[in-house]
Formats: structure tokens, C-alpha cells, sequence
């Protein structure tokens, strides 16, 4: 079956990573978005402006691409049915279905059959898709919202952004101040809002949205981010200070991390290891008694990995075969 790519009724559309998040929904008010999603939904008679489905809908923004002056002009909206939307973003659906979250085939049937083709014509068409994609990526793109400009003017005007949204630059600025943050750089911050479309501050993802070429991130996720990146940093010190107490944390199973290292706790036991002794290959880490609080001693009758014995080790101790204590007689076998 011979089709062109213009033949088709449902395409995939992948939109730049350099332009993710920056688009009318993120901009406007949630009135305003209803207001236009609605009005979507019942120019398309409130079925599927690709398949005809009825049922739950999507409002899908269409875009129009200047390849050689790189703006990217929104055009107009449509109605999409859940599976149709799928495909116009079969990138997340992909990572969607490596969670576990969709059935990624069902996807490609969709297609198949709203298009009448086979697995060929869609393989053909997602491979130009994604080529056209990381061409487009490489590229700053100049977003024109066209006639929903003035729904943004007039969202600024009505309120105040103060502490809606914080410049990546600044918050980055901000986050590096805070109690043993990392020391990277805001390329690699603005590297990660470009690929993931978020960034990580401390164990918390914020959003990251670019707007008119500058990146930006939710000001109240922000802030939450760091309330937690402090509440981490304390109970860290916590958790420290109670082991030179002798007070262990955590149930079986369990890692723990302290500010010179961590435990892990395996029944009777614990295998604790220091970050500096890791780091000078002195020490992979000391099998403890959680009943005595003192060393354990370790048996070693299992055969090398394939990794210790052909290459340079594997990283564990994969020969042990039993931990015990002297003292209580606690014994664990491996």
C-alpha cells in the first residue's frame, strides 16, 4: 500500500521540546481555556474531529510551523477523541506505555485503522515524524498565539503574577543558596526543562514552561519544592544524629541515608558504608548487629560473578554467604 504522508486523515504532530509548555492552556485563565474548549467541542458537534467518536474529547491545539523564520503560529483548535490525541502526541504515549499507563499497540491500531493502512505506512510516517522533530528541536522557536494574545494581555492586567511563576534563571539562583544543593549549572537546569519539560529540586519535579524565549517555573511548586528540600535536610540530620546515638531507623529492607553515608537494613542486620570511603575504594561498606550495635562477621562461600571474574568487579559483595553475630548469635543467610 502506497500512501502519502498529506493522504492521511490522522497524523502525528509532535510539537518542538524547545516549545513544550509553551501554549494557550498554560497562558490563560481556566475560564478562559473552558470557553475555548467548549466552543471546540460543539464546532465539531461534539464528536471526534478526525474519527467522528463520541464520548470524552480533547481540545487539540494546531499549529503551523515556519521552518526558515522558526515561529510557530497557532491556527485554530479541534475536538480529538482520547485515541486520535494519542497519536497526534505518540511520543508521551510512548512514555505513557512504558509505565504501564497505556497499551501502546492499541495506539497504532487506532491509526491503522482510522487511516485505512498497514504497519508499514505508519512506521514510514512516525519515522519522518520524529526526524522532523529533532530537526525542529534544535531550534528556539518564536511562538505566535495569534488573535488569543490580547486573553494573555488581559490575564496580566486582571492579576498579579508575583509568586505565579519565577524565572528558571532566578529560581536556580535561589535553589544553589539552600543547605547542600547540587552545584549544577542553569544550562544544565534549562537542559532539563528543554528534554523533560521540568526540573528537580531536591526530590520534588516543578514545572518548566518557556514563554516569549525565557524558561519559567511554577513560583508556588517552587517554593513547596524547597519547603520539602529543607524538611529533607533536617530529617537527614536527624537521622544522623540519632545513629551516633545508637537509634536505628527504617524497617526491614529499608535504605537510610545519613550526611556521611547510609544503611541498609536487612532483618537482624544492618550494611552500612561511608560516601568517603566509597569514593577512595578503601571500603564497599561493614556488615553491623542491630542487636549489639557492633560489627558482624561475614562467611564468603559463594562462587565470583561472571563481572568479578572476566571484568573489574561488579560492585557488591556477591560471594557473601552468610552475616552473623559473635556476640547474640542473630545469623542471616544471603
Amino acid at each position: 500500500m502506497n500512501m502519502k504522508s498529506n493522504e492521511l486523515r490522522l497524523k502525528i504532530e509532535l510539537v518542538p521540546s524547545t516549545s513544550w509548555y509553551d501554549n494557550l492552556r498554560k497562558h490563560t485563565t481556566k475560564e478562559d481555556w473552558d470557553k475555548i474548549r467548549k466552543a471546540a467541542y460543539a464546532n465539531y458537534g461534539y464528536r471526534c474531529g478526525i474519527c467522528g467518536a463520541e464520548g470524552r474529547l480533547n481540545c487539540h491545539e494546531i499549529w503551523e510551523y515556519d521552518d526558515k523564520k522558526h515561529i510557530q503560529n497557532l491556527k485554530g483548535f479541534i475536538a480529538l477523541c482520547d485515541m486520535c490525541h494519542r497519536v497526534k502526541h505518540i511520543g508521551l504515549a510512548g512514555i505513557l506505555a512504558s509505565e504501564g499507563k497505556l497499551d501502546y499497540e492499541k495506539v497504532i491500531e487506532h491509526f491503522l485503522k482510522v487511516n485505512n493502512c498497514d504497519r508499514t505506512i505508519f512506521e514510514k510516517h512516525k519515522k519522518k515524524a520524529f526526524e522532523r522533530w529533532r530537526k525542529r528541536s534544535s531550534h528556539e522557536w518564536q511562538v505566535d498565539l495569534g488573535e488569543y494574545n490580547n486573553i494573555i494581555k488581559s490575564k496580566s492586567k486582571s492579576s498579579s503574577n508575583y509568586g505565579e511563576k519565577i524565572k528558571l534563571k532566578d529560581a536556580v539562583e535561589l535553589y544553589k543558596r539552600e543547605e547542600r544543593s547540587p552545584s549544577n549549572s542553569y544550562e544544565w537546569y534549562r537542559k532539563s526543562a528543554q528534554q523533560y519539560g521540568r526540573v528537580s529540586v531536591g526530590d520534588t519535579d516543578v514545572l518548566a514552561y518557556k514563554h516569549k524565549g525565557i524558561w519559567y517555573v511554577d513560583g508556588k511548586k517552587f517554593a513547596d519544592a524547597i519547603k520539602r528540600h529543607r524538611e529533607a535536610i533536617k530529617h537527614l540530620k536527624q537521622v544522623t544524629a540519632d545513629y551516633g546515638k545508637g537509634i536505628i531507623h527504617g524497617k526491614d529492607r529499608d535504605v537510610v541515608f545519613t550526611e556521611w553515608g547510609g544503611y541498609k537494613i536487612h532483618g537482624d542486620f544492618r550494611f552500612v558504608w561511608s560516601d568517603y570511603e566509597r569514593a577512595r575504594n578503601r571500603s564497599y561498606g561493614i556488615w553491623y548487629c542491630n542487636r549489639c550495635n557492633i560489627p558482624a562477621e561475614t562467611e564468603h562461600n559463594k562462587e565470583e560473578c561472571h563481572l568479578c571474574r572476566d571484568w573489574n568487579g561488579c560492585g557488591r559483595d556477591c560471594t557473601l554467604s552468610r552475616v552473623y553475630c559473635l556476640k547474640c548469635g542473630a545469623s542471616l543467610s544471603t
